[in-house]
């Protein structure tokens, strides 16, 4: 299955009082009348709505589905405070994308799923596990625990030194009402080779990847949608994970898997077949080929578009 691309539809949708930027891709030659599902596409942390475009959007409209990305609160275009990544309030996002969907007449309200990736795979198992309008789940490599995930991501010496720097900042914001800022870079502990690909990124869409709040980290220290994955059921999640992940280890999927109830389904890709480190965001590589055609299967059995002749 080739990649390939076309521009999105801008949208906007409001999330709270928030106003969010969106993309919107439709399949072509759909009939007067005609009501096909959709999928909210989360991507990861830091990331912009046009990374959907290239990877997967053109290939699920190609399948029969509808689909929306957007800009997180905070990122890119979206209204919200510039590099405040709060988690749940990204889950939140993501519900608000649902809403937006089923206002329009050419989806089928009742068959909507989330398809997240990274940090994204983490705010659709809490999306889902609050709002039963999402029909069903594929969560790719996204933690579990915020806590436990970060620990073992930067070890516990630094981590301690982490939170000595977040309850100092709790204290200062709560009497000057001011943020300190940090670099995402540092926050999710990139080797140098996944920051110059980052860098490289930035010269295309200088968005990505904002400097962040010492709040969003001390909020994704907190976050733990893996509490929450076994209120999914009976609705259908696929946890997706890579052999090779060093930035969010194989162990995450493992641990939400074990705690998600029927139906559900464990995919660990192996090494020979992702030489990718993790589940990437560059600009929708890894959403083609066999990656792109099982989440489609998995779509197609619980949310199937049916077309007309």
């Amino acid at each position: 299955m080739a990649v390939h691309s076309k521009p999105g539809e801008k949208v906007w949708f409001y999330a709270g009082t928030d106003r969010i930027a969106g993309l919107l891709w439709i399949p072509e030659g759909m009939k007067d009348g005609e009501r096909l599902p959709a999928i909210v596409i989360a991507r990861g942390f830091g990331s912009v709505k046009e990374f959907i475009n290239p990877g997967f959007a053109p290939v699920l409209n190609d399948a029969g589905y509808i689909v929306l990305g957007f800009d997180y609160r905070g990122v890119n275009e979206s209204e919200g405070m510039p590099g405040r990544l709060i988690p749940t309030e990204h889950a939140e996002d993501i519900r608000a994308g649902i809403s937006f969907l089923q206002t329009l007449s050419q989806v089928d309200p009742e068959k909507i799923g989330l398809l997240g990736d990274s940090m994204g795979a983490s705010h659709v198992i809490y999306a889902a596990a609050h709002d039963p309008r999402a029909k069903c789940v594929i969560s790719y490599g996204g933690p579990g625990d915020g806590d436990r995930w970060f620990r073992s991501l930067v070890g516990y010496e630094r981590y301690l030194g982490w939170k000595a720097r977040i309850e100092a900042e709790r204290l200062q914001r709560v009497i000057t009402g001011k943020s300190t800022y940090v670099s995402a870079f540092d926050f999710l502990s990139f080797s140098q080779r996944e920051r110059e690909e980052w860098e490289g990124m930035r010269k295309s869409f200088p968005a990505t990847l904002p400097d962040i709040t010492l709040e969003t980290v001390e909020a994704y220290l907190e976050y733990k949608p893996e509490q929450f994955v076994a209120q999914i059921s009976p609705r259908a999640v696929m946890l997706v994970t890579v052999a090779t992940s060093v930035v969010v280890p194989p162990d995450e999927a493992v641990s939400l898997y074990e705690k998600a109830l029927e139906p559900k389904k464990l995919w660990i890709i192996p090494p020979a077949s992702a030489s990718f480190r993790y589940a990437t965001h560059m600009e929708g590589h890894g959403y083609s080929g066999y990656l792109a055609d099982a989440f489609i299967d998995w779509f197609k059995q619980w949310i199937p578009p049916e077309r007309g002749a």
